[in-house]
């Protein structure tokens, strides 16, 4: 029993809508008119990836598409696989967070994980949130040698959660604990590193890195939308994702660089002051900020950092957050307007923008506020 008074009926409001969503999507690969599910199915049938074509995701995801075109080897059967794996995934954090966190945290998750679900069911950045997800668990609850390997298999399903490697060194309480964090780490990232570099050497990371080698300005990252409004120009779709302009030599791997490191720095904060919540929304707002590639699916990786950040009595940033996840969801199903880039389109990306600017800035700020609650109990439920 729920001990949130309207606890209850929310949850049955919001699975009702998962498996509304689940079904229609499932349908709807009789005609394969979703486009990234598309490209997920040549990954998996168009040779060896990274040796036979470029790949823009890790191995870990990419091994999870082999798994399911082992089972589904025509397209509407693999376009029916992707949707409901995706399902279980997000069901299985939902799950986790609730057994481990207790009612708040769980109710919380599966409410900001509504607005972007029939995203979430056909695309695959669910995988590593849910890995991202077991690792700040693992790590909670004291298991740090698991923790560690997580953490690497969560960066090898999508290189976001790097800056939350820090918690392993903040959330352990001894010298030994972080000799096994470091261990489990070492042993997961030189698995990682050997079956990477053995199936696509250097160039395979380099196709990762690069989105495929893209040039141009994502039109939803904030430099992409501002550009848009101020200069206006030619949009191209570019390795599956719509841009204008052209990044300058470099200076995209100096916006990566840059934002990496204030999110590392983030969750060195968040770390000492036992926040792992906040420290994790705000270094995912860190990375979209400075990133040249925002598409509104990104903003899912925030999801569980604000489910804990409830529990961490941050609710000002769950709040703006969630108001971000609203503004996402519109520019998301207007995206006819955002590539034609009229008002309403061009508004909408820069409602969102500033969204994650501001949820930004509510994070630094519930940092400067001081330490929450200890995060070693791990099943300590909130109410």
């Amino acid at each position: 029993m729920l001990d949130l008074p309207w606890g209850e009926a929310a949850t049955l409001v919001f699975i009702g809508i998962r498996l509304a969503l689940i079904f229609f999507y499932v349908d709807r690969q009789s005609t394969p008119i979703d486009g990234d599910i598309n490209r997920y199915f040549d990954i998996t049938k168009d040779g060896v990836p990274y040796r036979d074509q470029a790949v823009e995701y890790p191995p870990v995801t990419v091994g999870v598409l082999e798994l399911i075109h082992l089972v589904a080897r025509d397209r509407h059967g693999f376009g029916v696989g992707v949707v409901l794996a995706m399902a279980l995934i997000e069901a299985l954090v939902c799950l986790l967070l609730w057994r481990s966190f207790g009612n708040r945290v769980g109710l919380t998750f599966l409410v900001l994980d509504t607005p972007l679900y029939y995203l979430l069911l056909t695309r695959v950045d669910i995988i590593s949130v849910a890995i991202a997800a077991a690792f700040v668990t693992l790590l909670l609850s004291h298991r740090h040698f698991s923790s560690g390997v997580a953490w690497v298999a969560a960066v090898g399903a999508k290189l976001w959660p790097l800056p939350l490697g820090v918690y392993l060194l903040t959330g352990s309480r001894s010298a030994h604990e972080r000799r096994r964090a470091l261990a489990g780490a070492a042993a997961g990232a030189a698995a990682l590193a050997g079956v990477w570099l053995a199936i696509g050497g250097f160039d395979g990371v380099r196709q990762v890195i690069t989105f495929r080698g893209s040039q141009g300005w994502h039109l939803e990252s904030i430099v992409g939308g501002v550009l848009r409004i101020v200069a206006g120009g030619r949009v191209s779709l570019e390795e599956g994702a719509y841009r204008i302009g052209q990044v300058p030599s470099g200076l995209g791997v100096v916006m990566l660089l840059v934002g990496t490191a204030a999110a590392i720095a983030v969750c060195a904060w968040a770390g000492r002051q036992n926040l792992p919540g906040v420290g994790w929304v705000t270094a995912v707002m860190c990375l979209l900020v400075t990133a040249t590639l925002a598409s509104p699916q990104f903003v899912i990786w925030a999801i569980p950092g604000a489910a804990l950040a409830m529990r961490e009595s941050r609710l000002w940033l769950v709040g703006t957050f969630a108001v971000t996840l609203g503004l996402t969801y519109a520019e998301s199903r207007f995206y006819g307007a955002v590539i034609d880039g009229n008002l309403l389109g061009d508004g909408l990306v820069l409602a969102r923008n500033l969204g994650l600017v501001i949820t930004l800035l509510v994070g630094v700020q519930a940092l400067r506020r001081g330490a929450g609650s200890s995060p070693s109990a791990a099943h300590a439920h909130s109410g």
